[in-house]
């Protein structure tokens, strides 16, 4: 067996010997468990649990949906009312919808918690997520009394999931650059 040198992808080191191209290299078993699995356990544990909780809303009876979405309303009337939606079943429908965008704008925010996905393959994943996520949600709705399904709710839903998505990778950039900014001191 001989002994060679390689480039790694960050650059040559004279630390690296290669084993014989019918040798498979040896890996300790610390190096084959992902980095930060507990991290990754617990990102999609909450994930998960998101998800739950958006159905179980969707579980709602349309008469206690309506009753909860009133209560709502009250709260935020006068800002409503300030903002010319003075109608009951404007303001109504308002509330509902921004629940819609909020409810996934935090589904799409908690995808990308640490650790965000990187590969293509990842980043697919949380794609059919994000997406098939509110489509099941409405699939489930036409099966609760006085509740219906709508497409429109599902490009809602995903409106605010992209925008919750986009708000997370925002954040991680300007604190990642703040952070080399800092260690460049």
């Amino acid at each position: 067996m001989t002994n060679h040198r390689i480039s790694s992808p960050t650059g040559p080191s004279a630390q690296e010997p290669v084993s014989s191209p019918r040798q498979a290299p040896t890996t300790s078993p610390s190096e084959k468990r992902p980095r930060h699995s507990w991290r990754r356990w617990a990102k999609w544990g909450l994930v998960a649990g998101w998800v739950l909780f958006i159905w179980s809303r969707s579980l709602v009876p349309g008469a206690a949906s309506s009753h909860e979405s009133l209560r709502v309303v009250n709260l935020v009337a006068p800002c409503l009312e300030a903002l010319g939606l003075t109608s009951l079943d404007a303001q109504q429908f308002v509330v509902r919808k921004l629940g819609h965008f909020t409810e996934y704008f935090v589904l799409g925010a908690l995808t990308q918690l640490p650790p965000a996905p990187h590969t293509r393959r990842q980043r697919w994943i949380q794609a059919i997520l994000l997406c098939t996520v509110p489509a099941l949600d409405e699939t489930l709705q036409l099966f609760v009394p006085l509740r219906e399904g709508a497409l429109r709710d599902v490009a809602i839903d995903i409106a605010g999931a992209a925008c919750g998505l986009l708000a997370a990778l925002l954040i991680q950039r300007l604190t990642s650059h703040r952070r080399s900014r800092k260690s460049a001191r």
